[in-house]
C-alpha cells in the first residue's frame, strides 16, 4: 500500500473512532442507540443499506450487509456497543473524549477502557468493509 492510503485509512478510523468514543454508551444503562444511529449513517453515505434494531428502548444496534459471491465463503463481523462504567474523577481526561491518537497507542487507561472495548475493532471493521 502507499502512503498515502494508508494516513487515508488512519485519518478515516481515526475521525470514526474519535466520534463513536465521544457517545457514552455506558452500561448500564447502555443507551447504544446513538451511537447505532451514527454508524448507520456514516455506512449509509458509502452506500450500505442500514438497519436499526432495539432490544429494549435505546438498546439499538445496526445491521448491515456486504453482498459477495456465493463462491466464497460467508464472514459475519460481530461486536456490541455498550461500555463499562467508567467515573470521570478516576480519569486525567474526559473518558468519552478523545483528543488524540497518540496518547492511546501508550496504552493508557482510555486505551484499555473503551478500545479494548470492542469501539477500536468497530471502527477497523467499519471502514475497512467500506473500502471494498
Amino acid at each position: 500500500m502507499c502512503a498515502q492510503l494508508l494516513k487515508e485509512i488512519e485519518e478515516e478510523i481515526t475521525n470514526l473512532l474519535s466520534d463513536l468514543l465521544r457517545i457514552d454508551t455506558t452500561n448500564p444503562p447502555g443507551n447504544e442507540t446513538e451511537a447505532a444511529k451514527y454508524l448507520a449513517k456514516n455506512l449509509e453515505k458509502d452506500g450500505f443499506k442500514c438497519e436499526l434494531f432495539e432490544s429494549a428502548p435505546e438498546r439499538g444496534s445496526v445491521v448491515t450487509r456486504l453482498k459477495g459471491s456465493s463462491e466464497k465463503p460467508r464472514l459475519l463481523l460481530l461486536s456490541h456497543l455498550d461500555v463499562v462504567a467508567a467515573n470521570p474523577k478516576e480519569w486525567s481526561v474526559h473518558p468519552f473524549f478523545w483528543r488524540s491518537q497518540k496518547w492511546i497507542c501508550l496504552g493508557t487507561r482510555r486505551f484499555r477502557h473503551e478500545i479494548d472495548d470492542c469501539h477500536g475493532s468497530d471502527g477497523v471493521k467499519i471502514t475497512e468493509k467500506k473500502r471494498r
